[in-house]
């Protein structure tokens, strides 16, 4: 009669250290995400002062555009492309000189606001630090990382975080299929 308790104490105690190994493995997870090259990124958005002027000589050459021939069109098109790399050299090179990183213009957003490569992928923190360096430029208006978003269906169970068989330590990982579909 006793080796039966002794098997069943033997399976319980199995299942109570699986779930615990389970529960740290999960606790670890929350704790430090991984490095993806969704928490790094090599690129910063640097919005200036005098940002919309970029829209500004869009708008006019385009209501300006009706009245010019073509190769008029195109010289004022090639001279407003020309003063926004100018622009975003001048941006960079100044910029470069507060956060002592190596900086690339990149191109000149539709809102006027400057894409800047920096020299390598660095994780958020390091690019969060850049960009709080670069704010103290007196011609910005706001720096932030370029970053990728994606939407993600996160549960609003309160009692979630006791559905272990749920998650990706039990092999079902229910919240990467919720980023999918939620059913019908």
């Amino acid at each position: 009669m006793t080796r039966p308790l002794i098997a069943i104490g033997c399976l319980v105690a199995s299942l109570c250290a699986q779930a615990a190994t389970n529960a740290r493995e999960i606790d670890i997870a929350a704790a430090s995400p991984p490095r993806t090259e969704y928490t790094m990124t090599d690129r910063l958005i640097v919005r200036l002062k005098s940002g919309g002027n970029a829209i500004a000589a869009t708008s006019t050459a385009q209501s300006a555009s009706a009245v010019k021939s073509p190769a008029e069109h195109s010289t004022a098109a090639r001279a407003t492309r020309d003063r926004d790399a100018e622009q975003r050299v001048k941006v960079t090179a100044r910029l470069q000189s507060l956060t002592r990183e190596t900086l690339t213009p990149l191109r000149t957003m539709g809102d006027g606001a400057h894409v800047i490569q920096l020299k390598r992928r660095m994780p958020m923190h390091e690019v969060n630090a850049i960009a709080q360096r670069s704010a103290a430029d007196p011609e910005v208006l706001d720096v932030h990382p370029d970053r990728l978003f994606f939407p993600q269906a996160t549960p609003t169970d309160p009692q979630y975080v006791n559905q272990w068989s749920l998650t990706q330590a039990s092999g079902i990982n229910m919240p990467g299929a919720w980023d999918i579909t939620t059913g019908s």
